[in-house]
């Protein structure tokens, strides 16, 4: 997918150029700064190099080609899942919202990824969802509370552009809250869907964007005590003093009420380590489960970087707006032109040199930048004040000399 809006924050159809070192060993950047823009302009310019000398970083020119080859560089893709609660408690108002919390979140949800729709892949996958669409789950439910569909899948699948938003938004307008909150059962099909479904053939890098007004349940086979129980949690238990996840209260679906934290942690971690990472979005509602989203915050890797909380709180006193500015925020997060994928492997991953400008920016520090092998080609990542650099002013120029080792 191209990222065609992203490069008009700061870099801009850039090329990495990889050439090799003279015999002094020293890195020297390849081609002339001029060929390629990254200042913040659109002109489809590739910063390429004269195949027939190399450029040093004093603006010297030196002999015959030592850099014949060149690897284009992209931003790397983003493709979201978003993974929504759709149980019934998102029929409520909370006090400072406008309308409920379902309404509010559909239009969070349109303003933000149509806002981002050409620089980011989005998908949808709704929580529980009925068995059979044309029989959905009352608000009232009793045993068809935890329903999700038997298929392997999502209800939207990830894709570019606005033709797929459109679609998201078009589901979440035809669908209607009701039953539990089976959140580890939707975030392990979210797994499935990357690693051996139709999203294993995606390109790029895999997040989940969890929404949640409440505490994960829909677990039969736990049992638990008041204070792990969702709807004492939620302060919706008739029993006067007594435990509504208790058995004797309604056999399985009474236990279904349990808090299933674990599973739920425990599915957001095997979604890290197959490197999808996860923001956690808490809606009001979910004020009661602060600790458990803030460990699904950190195992997920995408924790609130204003925190705290860990994970991405919305205040009923934010009202629809408060949603709208959180989901913006985390789809901006994902627009950034510091993750760059070479178009191809290095022969050597020690003997790559990053140049802005014509100037050396060493590996190592604050500033520097990393590469990322978790995928093939790898990326190369800018970071600190580098990659702020880039992604206010741009640059240039943008070029990876290969052939002498890293400079640190």
């Amino acid at each position: 997918m191209a990222l065609n809006s992203h490069w008009t924050r700061g870099l801009i159809g850039s090329a990495l150029l990889l050439a090799s070192c003279s015999a002094d060993n020293v890195p020297k950047a390849l081609g002339d700064a001029s060929s390629g823009r990254l200042d913040g302009a659109i002109d489809g310019s590739q910063a390429r190099g004269d195949a027939s000398t190399y450029t040093a970083a004093d603006g010297n020119t030196t002999g015959p080609a030592c850099g014949q080859s060149s690897i284009d560089a992209a931003p790397r893709t983003a493709n979201v899942l978003l993974v929504i609660d759709e149980s019934g408690s998102m029929n409520d108002k909370p006090t400072g919202f406008s309308t409920d919390k379902w309404t509010a979140l559909r239009t969070a949800v349109g303003n933000a990824l149509t806002s981002a729709q050409d620089s980011v892949a989005f998908g949808l996958e709704l929580f529980p969802y009925p068995v059979d669409p044309k029989q959905p789950i009352p608000s009232s439910c009793t045993t068809n509370c935890c329903e999700m569909p038997v298929a392997p899948g999502v209800n939207v699948p990830v894709a570019p552009g606005a033709a797929n938003v459109s679609k998201i938004v078009t589901m979440l307008n035809t669908s209607a809250p009701g039953g539990g909150t089976p959140t580890a059962l939707a975030l392990q099909r979210a797994y499935d869907y990357f690693v051996t479904g139709a999203g294993a053939s995606l390109t790029g890098d895999n997040y989940v964007l969890l929404a949640t007004d409440g505490g994960p349940n829909c677990n039969p086979d736990l049992t638990c005590d008041a204070t792990s129980c969702t709807t004492n949690l939620d302060g919706a238990c008739t029993i006067s003093g007594g435990n509504c996840c208790d058995s004797m209260y309604g056999g399985n679906v009474a236990k279904s009420r349990c808090l299933d934290d674990t599973a739920t942690q425990a599915a957001i971690t095997k979604l890290s380590n197959a490197h999808i990472q996860t923001f956690v979005v808490g809606i009001p509602g979910s004020e009661a489960y602060k600790t458990s989203l803030e460990a699904f915050a950190q195992a997920g890797g995408k924790p609130n970087p204003a925190a705290p909380p860990k994970y991405f709180a919305v205040s009923a006193a934010g009202g629809v707006a408060g949603l709208d500015s959180v989901l913006g925020a985390i789809t901006k997060n994902l627009i950034t032109t510091c993750r760059l994928q070479l178009g191809s492997v290095p022969p050597n991953p020690n003997e790559l040199n990053l140049y802005l400008d014509d100037k050396l920016i060493k590996q190592s520090g604050a500033d520097g930048w990393k590469l990322d092998q978790t995928k093939s080609p790898p990326t190369l990542v800018v970071l600190g004040s580098t990659c702020s650099m880039l992604e206010t002013a741009g640059a240039k120029s943008v070029r990876v000399v290969y052939g002498c080792p890293t400079v640190q």
